[in-house]
């Protein structure tokens, strides 16, 4: 009897970077409904009752930034920066009207397109160490997602926005469930919750990639039927042509190349481009060596 196929992948995933503050980007008007500054008030009143005694320490880690127009966006992203240098990681919501094309619409007139609101976000990352969750609680605000690059690292960790319109009703709905969940529980609730946000983070970033490596490791038979172009011989054909334009021998190349593809290096070189250094690389990385050395399937499971 042949051994089982083994293509059962499944990561332990998180639903938020590790973060130490909650920082909300106001771009609502005077005649919108408050979900911003009610957040802020009701995450204020949650600090309070949760730990009465260090409420008035923590409760500096939740701010509100008002930003009515363009410079003051600017402004406001621009000091939250300044933050994750001296060592904050935020979470970042950001309220406000968007339009599928213009992108976010503030106050004044003025749009952040959703390719510069990405810039904007890439800047945070960059101080902050890998760590940032944006929740974009605006119509339309998942358009932001087609304007990333498929082989580039990601200008945020996790991102959660709106595929179409949504009421401020539901919006101040979802976003509660989230503050809530990250104060009490760290994200977990939240992750199991039924929200009308969609999610695009790392992990979906890395997962076409992944698979494809971890097939050519361990059912390269499966992966050929499926991708005849990356079978077993044609990438060693390939990577023969490789060597000898450059001058290379090739004898023993074929087995170092097949030891590669075997021991999951390639899997762990993939997301390791793709991913911030962070503990979520860490433990893809842990579960690709678990997969690799024949451990049980993983189980897909939230962790602290």
């Amino acid at each position: 009897m042949g051994r089982p196929e083994r293509t059962r992948f499944q990561l332990r995933k998180i639903g938020f970077s590790e973060a130490n503050a909650i920082f909300i980007v106001d771009c609502l008007g005077e005649g919108d409904l408050q979900t911003g500054r009610s957040r802020l008030q009701g995450m204020h009143d949650l600090l309070l009752e949760m730990d009465p005694d260090k409420y008035d320490y923590f409760r500096d880690f939740a701010r509100h930034f008002e930003a009515s127009n363009a410079q003051q966006f600017d402004e406001s992203l621009g000091e939250i920066v300044r933050l994750c240098r001296i060592g904050i990681r935020p979470i970042l919501f950001i309220d406000g009207h968007g339009h599928p094309e213009k992108g976010l619409r503030l106050p004044s007139g003025d749009h952040v397109s959703w390719l510069d609101l990405l810039c904007y976000c890439r800047k945070i990352i960059q101080t902050s160490a890998g760590e940032l969750t944006v929740i974009v609680a605006a119509c339309h605000s998942m358009k932001a997602i087609k304007h990333l690059g498929e082989e580039d690292r990601l200008p945020f960790a996790f991102y959660y926005g709106y595929p179409s319109t949504v009421s401020a009703g539901a919006i101040a709905d979802d976003t509660k469930v989230i503050y809530q969940s990250l104060l009490r529980d760290g994200g977990e609730t939240a992750m199991k919750a039924d929200l009308r946000l969609q999610i695009f983070s790392e992990y979906e970033h890395v997962e076409t990639h992944l698979a494809t490596a971890l097939l050519m490791a361990s059912e390269p038979s499966i992966l050929a039927g499926l991708m005849p172009g990356l079978s077993r011989s044609n990438v060693s054909r390939m990577f023969e042509q490789t060597a000898l334009s450059q001058g290379l021998r090739l004898a023993g190349k074929r087995k170092e190349l097949n030891s590669i593809l075997n021991s999951g290096h390639l899997a762990v070189e993939l997301v390791s481009k793709r991913m911030h250094d962070t503990r979520r690389l860490q433990m893809i990385i842990e579960d690709i060596h678990r997969f690799i050395a024949g451990g049980a399937d993983i189980q897909s499971t939230s962790t602290d």
